[in-house]
């Protein structure tokens, strides 16, 4: 089962990402591109959070809302504005790196343990981003 929801997130998020950069192309002002995302996604979620009534509130829930909400805004926005001027090629394998920062960074910060998974997803990562900036420097 749980493959299933990767797969399905992965086509998504690969969507995701390509719609990203059409829009990026178009004259678009990433501010109103992003505020419009959100707007959106807003809606959804109200509407998921209503139809399966699966939501408690509390102060710390909404509090973390509010900071994370806020993070991923300005950081979607900022992704909008490099798709501006930088290729997709380039933007996006960068700004994905934040899976392998927060995997470091929870090694230290939460004691995680180290696995030879983790070591591979680093090593293909920082690969990956080599062989992106060659290709950009061409």
């Amino acid at each position: 089962m749980w493959l299933q929801f990767v797969v399905i997130s992965f086509v998504f998020y690969t969507a995701f990402r390509v719609l990203m950069k059409v829009f990026s192309n178009k004259k678009v002002d990433p501010k109103s591109l992003t505020i419009v995302s959100f707007l959106i996604a807003s809606v959804l979620s109200l509407i998921f959070i209503i139809s399966t009534a699966q939501f408690t509130w509390s102060p710390s829930a909404v509090l973390l809302s509010l900071i994370t909400g806020t993070i991923v805004f300005y950081a979607f926005y900022e992704r909008y504005k490099a798709l501006k001027k930088l290729p997709g090629s380039l933007v996006i394998p960068v700004t994905e790196l934040h899976m392998v920062i927060a995997a470091i960074l929870s090694i230290f910060l939460f004691n995680e343990v180290i696995t030879l998974t983790k070591i591979i997803s680093a090593i293909f990562a920082g690969i990956s981003l080599i062989i992106v900036n060659r290709e950009v420097k061409k």
